[in-house]
Formats: structure tokens, C-alpha cells, sequence
């Protein structure tokens, strides 16, 4: 089953192809000037984390929560990258050097 994380849209299965768990944790949103991660505050993170003695192993945080896709979603086609400043500038830089 193919499931769209709530907080930060990732699209994901938790069975993997060699039958291991997969648990979600959203990505970071950055790193600061000062090398710092900086997270989305509404994160999900399914790892599971330890209760008290006897309690049942719970999840990180919740975030927005998922949603289950339909069977046999699939991922819409790929739009096409902008040619911006700097996919041109490497054309030139690969062109002089394949031409000299």
C-alpha cells in the first residue's frame, strides 16, 4: 500500500521490496547559515520510541498525518527542468572542453 505523508507530501510504502519496515520521517526544511537543520515544526517521524515499562512502543510525532493512495497510483510525469543561467553555463563549459 502506497501512502502520502500529510506534512511534507512524500509518497511512500512501509513494507519494502526486501521485507523490511520502512518508517516516514519528513525531511528537514534546510540548513541555516550556520550549518544548522532547521525542521518543519509539523515533522512526521514514525520511528518508534519506548514508553514506560509495559506500555506499547509509540510513534516520534504524528505531524499532519497520511493518507492511503489508490491501488496502482502512480507518480505524475516529471516537468520539464527550466534551462536557467546555470544549465547553460555548464553547456559552455563542457563545449569548450570537448572542442578545445
Amino acid at each position: 500500500m502506497m501512502y502520502q505523508c500529510g506534512s511534507c507530501g512524500g509518497v511512500y510504502q512501509d513494507l519494502m521490496a526486501d521485507g523490511s519496515l520502512y518508517f516516514h520521517a519528513c525531511p528537514p526544511l534546510e540548513v541555516d547559515p550556520r550549518g544548522r537543520v532547521v525542521e518543519r515544526p509539523d515533522k512526521r517521524n514514525e520511528n518508534l520510541v519506548m514508553g514506560e515499562p509495559g506500555e506499547a512502543p509509540r510513534m516520534k510525532a504524528e505531524g499532519r498525518g497520511r493518507v492511503e493512495l489508490e491501488p496502482g497510483w502512480q507518480p505524475p510525469a516529471p516537468a520539464a527542468e527550466p534551462r536557467g543561467l546555470l544549465a547553460r553555463a555548464w553547456e559552455r563549459i563542457r563545449a569548450s572542453v570537448t572542442t578545445g
